[in-house]
């Protein structure tokens, strides 16, 4: 039986025995006797105060917000939003928390739709929480509302939460957060652009070196074959892409220009999960961790493709996430699925499977 619970000051005050009425979403509110009750007055005539505070963080965009805090000190309370999502159209979601009690272990959650997806308890009492980085992925590139993307947060490498949602899909979105001058990222779109970057693409000065792609393939799976990485320019370019056979099989290739390609031995692939490709290639080694010619694929720690192939030269602007900017004749225009994170000079995994 659902109860209604009060507390003052994290102190449980009021308890009545009758279950109270259902109640939709939109006929909640604070401050206002909206249904006249004879009991009370019109208006609270006090000031009702958020806590804790968010405060304007951006226009969001495709892309990483990383977060550096401390959560036993800055998520202390019993419950609270990390930050919270303001679609134009109204419709919100957030990133929250709440503990069983102040001092208990921590619990994060995605909130959307009234519904919360929740993460699994951490006790941070000794080892808290330091920073948080959101990935948000709009889904297949090619555009259109119901194309459904992916949100995932992760902490020291560690993934803590993926989730399908079509959230961003469907048009501009506002953010608000705790500590918000701590917020950067991609996805924080300044105010000499707009929101239309929709893969997180690497932007650095530097070469990449070993590069983490985590990425899910849209629903059902897809036959063909679509882009996931592309370096170089016309003429001089290499793409790996990755192919649909049919009956949830796949293959990796390399596309050297030109040149040709080479594949991998076909294997099976999960339409509903969300999987991560490690990529070394010769051409992102700044610091010749690989020779020029070394190609290998690592696919959920299993090395699926090793090989020497003649690699172009790659300046950091000519990579690409997703997209076939040059129109190789191996893969479409764009992935289909969703590219949800890319990082940049990974270390290598200690166990792989052959």
């Amino acid at each position: 039986t659902e109860k209604l619970s009060i507390y003052w000051n994290d102190r449980l005050v009021f308890e009545p025995v009758l279950s109270p009425h259902d109640a939709l979403r939109n006929s909640l509110s604070l401050g206002v006797n909206w249904w006249n009750s004879s009991s009370i007055g019109a208006y609270f005539t006090g000031t009702l105060r958020e806590s804790p505070a968010l405060k304007h963080l951006a226009e969001i965009q495709p892309g990483i917000l990383d977060w550096s805090f401390v959560s036993n000190v800055t998520l202390a309370d019993l419950r609270g939003v990390v930050v919270q999502f303001i679609r134009n159209d109204g419709e919100k979601a957030a990133l929250v928390w709440r503990r069983s009690s102040p001092s208990g272990p921590l619990c994060l959650g995605w909130l959307e739709g009234g519904i919360t997806q929740w993460i699994p308890e951490r006790d941070d009492s000794n080892s808290p929480l330091n920073t948080l980085r959101f990935q948000i992925g709009k889904g297949a590139w090619t555009g259109g509302d119901s194309t459904v993307g992916r949100v995932e947060l992760e902490s020291g490498g560690q993934v803590l939460l993926t989730t399908r949602t079509t959230f961003f899909n469907r048009g501009r979105v506002q953010a608000r957060a705790l500590l918000a001058d701590r917020w950067t990222g991609s996805a924080l779109v300044t105010s000499s652009e707009r929101a239309n970057l929709d893969i997180p693409n690497v932007q650095s000065r530097e070469l990449p070196g070993r590069v983490r792609l985590r990425f899910a393939l849209p629903e059902g799976g897809y036959a063909g074959s679509d882009p996931l990485f592309s370096g170089g320019k016309p003429g001089a370019a290499d793409s790996i892409y990755l192919k649909g056979l049919g009956q949830g099989r796949y293959l990796l290739g390399v596309d050297h220009w030109s040149v040709g390609t080479t594949e991998s031995a076909s294997f099976a692939l999960d339409a509903s999960g969300v999987h991560t490709l490690l990529i070394e290639l010769g051409s992102l080694s700044g610091d010749s961790e690989f020779k020029s010619d070394h190609v290998r694929l690592i696919l959920n720690e299993k090395v699926l493709l090793e090989a020497k192939v003649p690699l172009f030269p790659v300046k950091p602007e000519e990579i690409a996430y997703g997209l076939n900017p040059h129109g190789m004749s191996t893969s479409s225009a764009a992935f289909r699925g969703s590219i949800i994170s890319v990082r940049t000079h990974e270390p290598l995994p200690t166990d792989l499977s052959p």
